[in-house]
């Protein structure tokens, strides 16, 4: 015999971009792992669909709206191509300024363009604003259901963590700060290394102790935020703003590419092209390629680590017993002589695939 249940009506509005992100993050290589995957994340697909269901019923608009939000998105990223093809041309004609500042001097009477030159500005500020708007309104229409659904999630987290309580071991500082220790004290040997050996670079330092140590540092304060009770409003707002950044990458992509909108309306229309990078989550030819490189990415870099080390030792052991072959010439000193590589240049010439002489 053979029972068949039928499939609730919330199934039918699971975001496709849920469905993207969750095949760009599952790990593929058996049944188990992808099984595995799917029951950790069914919690959170049952809640968006009850939610984006529930909203669905009660606007007719909403529901409009969420199920051609897929067509309006294409149709948005046409008006990105053709914006882009437009300030393409438009600088072979010298007119590829910012729109915004064309414009206001025109007005003013300061500046005498043609009237195709400056119909191609007005082309590339009305296709600007449509493209504006066009995410405008998906940010608008993704933030109603995912803002609440995060909202939600961290809520019941910290109830979890309320009610285990007495049941759990509280973590040990070095349990809770070890990674970030460990990330700062590698982080500031590294420019130790680089201060005794080479010249003071305070740019290159700051570099290195925001962008090795703080994404560490916030991640760990979220991980954590359940830990120390009470927790208090301000941890719970953290937990929330953290989650919608790095957890919903379509939301936040999205606010990147509107703030790119501005930028090219009043910076630079530079800015209009790293909007045409929103094909990636479109299509999904260019998402399978990047996950080609993304999912082996440890693997990768440990081959990566193993080149390096192959020609660093090669280099020493070249440059000591094989001066003559590694005279390469890298500059001359104060009194014209050719001064040839020492380790760490031969190293990065070798990466570089020079020619050794």
């Amino acid at each position: 015999e053979r029972t068949c249940f039928p499939l609730p009506l919330e199934v039918k509005y699971l975001p496709i971009s849920t469905k993207t992100a969750f095949l760009n993050e599952v790990f593929i290589s058996s049944a188990e792992k992808r099984m595995s995957s799917l029951f950790k994340k069914s919690d959170f697909f049952i809640s968006e669909m009850d939610l984006i269901y529930s909203k669905a019923k009660q606007s007719d608009i909403f529901l409009r709206i969420h199920s051609s939000l897929p067509s309006f998105k294409l149709a948005n990223y046409a008006l990105v191509v053709a914006l882009n093809i437009n300030i393409l041309l438009s600088k072979s004609s010298g007119t590829s300024d910012i729109p915004s500042d064309i414009i206001m001097e025109s007005l003013a009477g300061n500046t005498h363009l043609e009237f195709l030159q400056l119909l191609s500005v007005i082309v590339t500020s009305v296709l600007g604003a449509f493209v504006t708007l066009g995410y405008g309104l998906i940010i608008f229409v993704r933030s109603v259901t995912e803002i609440p659904l995060v909202i939600q999630i961290v809520d019941e987290e910290i109830k979890i963590a309320i009610e285990e309580k007495s049941n759990k071991i509280q973590k040990t500082f070095l349990e809770i700060w070890g990674s970030n220790l460990f990330a700062i004290t590698s982080t500031v040997t590294l420019i130790s290394l680089h201060y005794i050996n080479f010249e003071f670079a305070p740019g290159l330092y700051l570099f290195l102790l925001f962008t090795l140590n703080i994404p560490l540092f916030l991640k760990t304060l979220r991980s954590n935020v359940t830990e120390v009770h009470p927790v208090s409003t301000m941890k719970r707002k953290y937990a929330i703003i953290y989650d919608l950044i790095y957890h919903r990458s379509f939301l936040r992509n999205h606010v990147i590419l509107a703030a790119f909108c501005f930028l090219g309306y009043f910076v630079n229309v530079e800015f209009f092209t790293l909007e045409l990078l929103d094909v990636v989550p479109i299509s999904p030819i260019v998402t399978d390629i990047i996950k080609s490189v993304t999912s082996p990415g440890k693997a990768l870099g440990l081959v990566f680590y193993l080149f390096c080390i192959t020609v660093l030792i090669y280099v020493s052991f070249g440059m000591t017993h094989f001066p003559e072959a590694f005279m390469i010439p890298v500059g001359e000193d104060a009194d014209g002589v050719i001064q040839s590589c020492n380790a760490s240049s031969c190293f990065s010439l070798f990466h570089y695939l020079k020619e050794v002489k």
